[in-house]
């Protein structure tokens, strides 16, 4: 317990001075995540204080070496979509969206397949569309990646617009409700749209967008106990 107590504080005290001595915030963060065995604070969304703490620290050289690690060291698309949901979620937006550009300029195949698999996992997909149909024609990785990154990306603007609509309507909240549950995702906000008439649904949704999280996750599971040792293996279902 209190080893667990001391690698949470190293999380805080590195994303605390970040900005001041960014090497020495990578260090600790490096040695923090070397140390295993011990139950992380979780903080909704199958993130942690670890997460919080890795993407929320300030954006340096250093810092954004681990990040790279982070992304590319993912162990399968499920493991890299909670990457990039939790850059965006503490506060390295930019950087995602910099780098999914940066990877689609190089030459590498690989690189084009990280760039459509980021771009497809993220909340400013919008934003990256030319990316991932720059790629969706490929043959290989890249195409492989770019056609996930589209479903995902597909699916994405899918749900948002029924929740929207949700939030709009009363008479059909429970309609549109049951409709966008089918793919809901951590990208779609927990909390109500700003300045509806009908907040008081909000625990209803929350309760039901944890259900459906939950649901993804055990079919992620499943898919991934079917396969054999993958290196990456780009699933199609939207996290």
């Amino acid at each position: 317990m209190q080893c667990g107590w001391l690698k949470n504080l190293a999380f805080a005290i590195a994303k605390l001075i970040s900005p001041d001595e960014p090497d020495k915030a990578a260090s600790i963060l490096r040695r923090a995540l070397a140390s295993q065995g011990f139950i992380m604070q979780a903080l909704g969304d199958d993130l942690t204080l670890e997460h919080a703490a890795i993407w929320g620290a300030a954006r340096s050289e250093p810092i954004v070496s681990l990040w790279r690690e982070r992304l590319f060291g993912a162990a399968n698309d499920a493991v890299l979509a909670r990457e990039v949901l939790a850059a965006e979620r503490f506060g390295a937006a930019r950087f995602i969206r910099d780098l999914v550009f940066d990877l689609a300029a190089s030459a590498d195949s690989l690189d084009h397949a990280y760039a459509a698999a980021i771009a497809g996992y993220s909340s400013q997909s919008n934003e990256m569309t030319e990316v991932i149909q720059r790629f969706v024609n490929n043959v290989g990785v890249s195409g492989d990646a770019a056609k996930t990154a589209q479903l995902s990306h597909q699916a994405a603007q899918w749900v948002e617009k029924w929740v929207a609509d949700m939030w709009a309507t009363p008479e059909e909240f429970w309609r549109y409700l049951i409709i966008a549950k089918t793919s809901l995702d951590a990208r779609v906000p927990a909390e109500p749209k700003a300045k509806t008439l009908w907040a008081h649904y909000a625990p209803v949704f929350r309760r039901v967008r944890k259900a459906a999280l939950n649901e993804r996750a055990k079919e992620r599971e499943k898919k991934l106990l079917g396969l054999e040792a993958p290196d990456r293996v780009f699933i199609t279902l939207p996290v």
